[in-house]
């Protein structure tokens, strides 16, 4: 079995068990005596987002709610920004420590047995935490809500929603197995319970990634792990293709801080590797189709077609006589199996995601969004490597000078 058709295999299996376990979470179980939730927000220089970010969380009207926003050593105004809402949340003060122990700051000072982690640039739906707790029982660590880019109809946030289609089918895989490893940094549920278990997020990580590794170690804990595409949140994407571009290489160096921490729980697991096979499994697809765009035949053909523009006669008889020739080729690209496939792919994704994936702007986005996330991990996860590396020769070369002998 070659390395194409075992890609294949895993794209389908996916996608066929994310359509069947679909309406399981269209299912809302309304409860009658819903649990308290205790929303905490780590907040740094957030000056333009803060205030309608704790909004939308009042909007919601949960019944049994607390707001804490901690704010992380903030130099801006956003503090000042929260005036207006004094008395409805409470803020802790803290010097600027990061996001993870701005967390357990505000775990630490909070009542209720649901924690619900938010980021202050980011806003949640009316229904979110609703339709949140409905996928709580006593086994459960954390739920996850779907992510959602508010500025999408930009051109660099689209390229960030139309990834996060993508992103969900390896999230919904996992749910089957509630084992759901990427809980969302931006707006995920966690038990009390199971924060304790785990002594709460790790504050020493080099990149961020807190909210990974968090669902890591609620798994290897056994805890249970679940996704809820109903409860949804949504944030601002970059609009500048350099900042995003260095949120994705970000992107790699958390990867391979993760993975170095908790490889085993990979091997043991192997729904949670779909994670990392989502990109090859997608890329394989895209890029073959493509290669097969540029084969010299088509590539001959759309030179002739670029350069008859301007001469009628020219142009004329390129379509009638050129292109007819060679019509043949571009048919048989078309209905080759993988650009079939990929169609295939496209319109089961929109079935599941229920968005319409055949648009100029979705396929123009389809272009640019792999090459560009592929170069931009890819140069995150080298760098990640060669810091692991210098890390590990660093230690050894300490380790062998302290068993060198004493000598006066």
């Amino acid at each position: 079995m070659n390395f194409s058709l075992i890609l294949l295999i895993l794209s389908w299996l996916i996608l066929v068990l994310s359509l069947i376990t679909k309406n399981r979470h269209q299912k809302i179980r309304k409860l009658k005596n819903p649990p308290g939730i205790s929303v905490i927000i780590p907040t740094y220089n957030n000056e333009d987002s803060i205030y309608n970010c704790v909004k939308s969380v009042l909007e919601t009207r949960y019944p049994k709610l607390e707001i804490i926003v901690v704010n992380d050593g903030s130099t801006d105004n956003t503090l000042k920004n929260l005036n207006n809402l004094r008395g409805k949340i409470k803020i802790i003060n803290q010097k600027h420590s990061g996001k993870s122990a701005a967390l357990n700051h505000g775990f630490r000072h909070s009542k209720y047995p649901i924690l619900f982690i938010l980021d202050a640039d980011t806003f949640v739906d009316k229904s979110c935490l609703h339709n949140l707790v409905s996928r709580f029982d006593e086994d459960t660590g954390a739920v996850t809500c779907k992510y959602m880019v508010a500025n999408k109809h930009r051109f660099w946030p689209g390229l960030e929603y139309f990834g996060l289609v993508f992103d969900s089918l390896p999230v919904r895989f996992q749910d089957i197995f509630n084992s759901v490893f990427t809980i969302r940094g931006c707006g995920s549920a966690i038990s009390r319970k199971a924060w304790k278990s785990v002594n709460g997020f790790t504050e020493n990580l080099n990149y961020g990634g807190e909210d990974t590794e968090m669902g890591l170690k609620l798994i290897e804990a056994g805890w249970k792990n679940k996704y809820q595409p109903s409860a949804i949140v949504r944030t601002n994407s970059p609009t500048n293709f350099i900042r995003w571009f260095k949120r994705r290489i970000r992107g790699g160096l958390i990867g391979v801080e993760i993975l170095s921490m908790h490889w085993k729980t990979f091997f043991k697991k192997i729904q949670l590797s779909v994670f990392l096979l989502n990109y090859i499994i997608f890329g394989w697809l895209i890029v073959s189709v493509f290669l097969g765009l540029l084969n010299p035949e088509i590539v001959s053909l759309l030179k002739s077609l670029i350069g008859s523009i301007g001469n009628m006669y020219v142009l004329f008889s390129f379509v009638f006589i050129e292109l007819v020739g060679k019509i043949t080729s571009l048919i048989t690209m078309l209905i080759s199996i993988k650009f079939i496939i990929l169609i295939l792919y496209f319109y089961l994704v929109s079935k599941i995601e229920e968005i319409n994936l055949f648009t100029p702007k979705i396929i123009l986005c389809l272009i640019l969004y792999f090459p560009a996330l592929s170069v931009s991990l890819m140069i995150g996860c080298i760098e990640g490597v060669i810091y692991k590396i210098i890390r590990i020769i660093s230690f050894m070369l300490k380790a062998s000078f302290h068993k060198l002998p004493y000598r006066s």
